[in-house]
């Protein structure tokens, strides 16, 4: 029997890839709309995405660090392959500019799903 690949439940398909972000802020912060937009636009703009669907957002503090962090479903449905850690990060550098509380984005790729 040939192995069929899994699709993610959340996205419905194989191409995807999970972008786990933490960012550091002020206070705690468990969504942010106006940042998810900015976040949408700059990786459309940039041709890194067809689709994208944020979740599993999260408050928490380590060392000391209060934490924002969600996970980026992201996928091309066109060119799947534009879709990297490099890009990513290329697209978003400078996004957090207009977001006074907060300070570092982290971003790495959790999985394919």
């Amino acid at each position: 029997m040939k192995d069929v690949p899994k699709m993610c439940t959340a996205c419905g398909d194989i191409t995807y890839k999970i972008f786990s972000v933490e960012i550091d802020t002020k206070d705690p912060v468990s969504t942010n709309m106006k940042l998810y937009e900015e976040i949408a636009n700059r990786l459309f703009q940039n041709k890194v995405i067809s689709n994208i669907n944020i979740g599993n957002n999260r408050a928490y503090i380590i060392e000391e660090r209060q934490v924002f962090g969600f996970d980026m479903h992201l996928g091309n449905k066109n060119n799947p392959q534009t879709v990297s850690l490099v890009n990513v990060e290329k697209a978003l550098n400078g996004v957090l500019e207009s977001f006074k509380d907060y300070k570092e984005m982290k971003i790495s790729l959790s999985s394919s799903c």
